[in-house]
């Protein structure tokens, strides 16, 4: 059996002389001189670049899908809720019975159709609509309680319609809320970069002379005393 000393050893410097300068140096017949030029002259071995991804497209604008508004339902010849059932416990249930419980629930679906249909829609137009499905105006309020006595006025036709109720479900005639005609909102004068004195005769160019006149009330002196003898104290 071979020693693997030996063989180790041996092969170890078998390798050291193959790869030494001097080994090189012969085998290639050149000068050390030259080795360098040799080196300079070889052409570097370009490290492989990873292949270019190219980016993903971008998606494809998608078309905005609006929700058309449905159709205003016809007004109800008749009522479904006067043919609702009422059995007893052991009475049979009938086919007509789920026809008019069927019929009044899809009757409860058209008002609210209707309501959202034409909500924010002028009431000259949806004086119009409602007339040609059949439906009544009963009455017409606005939003801070107003009535309408005159429900053919077409000044009102402008107006933006909040609300239509019907006054009981089955039957054509429907209430109507609108808004009102005038800005209701409250605005506050820009004082910015104002100084006090400027400012104040702003407001009092805006308000008037709002001072308050005379003496200023005299608070009665109530520390010290109970509540009852404090509400007896103070002036009424």
């Amino acid at each position: 059996m071979a020693n693997p000393t030996f063989r180790t050893g041996l092969t170890t410097s078998t390798t050291r002389a193959m790869v030494s300068p001097e080994n090189r140096r012969l085998a290639l017949g050149v000068r050390p001189s030259k080795l360098f030029e040799i080196d300079r002259r070889l052409p570097s071995l370009a490290q492989p670049q990873p292949p270019v991804t190219p980016a993903p497209p971008p998606p494809a604008p998608v078309a905005p899908t609006g929700v058309a508004p449905q159709a205003v339902p016809a007004a109800p010849v008749e009522s479904p809720f006067d043919k609702l059932p009422f059995p007893s416990p052991g009475d049979r249930i009938k086919s007509e019975d789920f026809k008019a419980l069927s019929q009044s629930v899809l009757m409860l679906y058209d008002l609210f159709v209707l309501s959202s249909t034409l909500f924010g829609e002028p009431y000259g137009d949806v004086r119009l609509i409602l007339a040609s499905r059949g439906y009544q105006i009963a009455r017409v309020i606005t939003v801070f309680g107003n009535e309408v006595t005159n429900l053919a006025d077409t000044s009102l036709d402008a107006r933006k319609v909040l609300q239509v109720a019907p006054a009981a479900p089955g039957t054509p005639e429907v209430t109507l809320v609108l808004s009102e005609a005038t800005d209701t909102r409250r605005f506050m004068p820009n004082l910015t970069d104002m100084s006090y004195r400027t400012a104040q005769s702003y407001i009092q160019s805006l308000l008037g002379d709002v001072a308050v006149q005379g003496a200023p009330a005299a608070a009665p002196q109530l520390v010290g005393l109970d509540l009852s003898t404090a509400m007896n104290t103070i002036p009424r």
